[in-house]
């Protein structure tokens, strides 16, 4: 699950946090996919950042973050 979402962000710069989840079948992949996130954002590779309104979330790849503020 970690390539997979480390994938997603590549090909996109900013992704919705829902959209990480769309490809799940069931609650187990979701499960499975929320903890490979976690992993992510504890390991800095991806950062997650609060949008305007109700669970309204934004992940990035933490590289990209980097570019943007050099």
């Amino acid at each position: 699950e970690q390539e997979r979402i480390s994938t997603l962000i590549r090909s996109k710069p900013t992704i919705a946090f829902s959209d990480i989840f769309n490809p799940c079948k069931n609650r187990v992949h979701a499960v499975f996919t929320f903890l490979a996130l976690l992993d992510l954002i504890q390991t800095r590779i991806v950062s997650i950042f609060l949008g305007n309104g109700f669970n309204n979330f934004f992940i990035t790849s933490t590289e990209t973050s980097n570019e943007t503020a050099n």
